[in-house]
């Protein structure tokens, strides 16, 4: 016969183990992109330094997300140099962190449109539709209803 207190003995050990690692990994993601953001600081921070779109880009590239978490990073970096001075503790996600503990003036604005530099005045004007936006270089329509 199974004894239940046995069992209830051993899901807290793997529960303690589980929530453990995952508060471990969530604070060493956090770690990553403060790292990161330091990093980008340091190399703005040269006279020679690499364009921003270019580190910008690179990181987003390595890390598999979008360059406006990058910018995401160096904020942090920027708000807290010393991850020792930040208010959260190993609880906090780098979700925390981007939507509800950086201030507001030092959140990095959406990406914005990229209008192709080939694209004429006249056809700036009509790359925004009712029902999408045009491609200025095959006409086709991005968000229109059925297509």
């Amino acid at each position: 016969m199974l004894d239940i207190l046995v069992v209830e003995q051993f899901k807290e050990k793997c529960l303690d183990i589980i929530l453990t690692k995952r508060f471990e990994a969530n604070w060493a993601y956090v770690e990553m992109w403060h790292a990161l953001g330091l990093l980008i600081l340091e190399e703005y921070a040269k006279p020679d330094h690499l364009p921003e779109g270019v580190v910008t880009a690179t990181v987003a590239e390595l890390t598999h997300r979008s360059e406006r978490t990058v910018r995401y990073a160096v904020a942090f970096a920027r708000e807290w140099p010393d991850l020792n001075l930040f208010p959260g503790d190993t609880r906090t996600t780098w979700k925390d962190i981007t939507q509800k503990m950086l201030p507001e003036a030092h959140k990095p604005v959406p990406d914005p449109i990229q209008i192709p530099e080939r694209a004429t005045s006249q056809s700036q004007a009509a790359l925004v539709k009712p029902g999408g936006i045009i491609c200025p270089n095959c006409g086709y329509q991005f968000g229109a209803q059925g297509g």
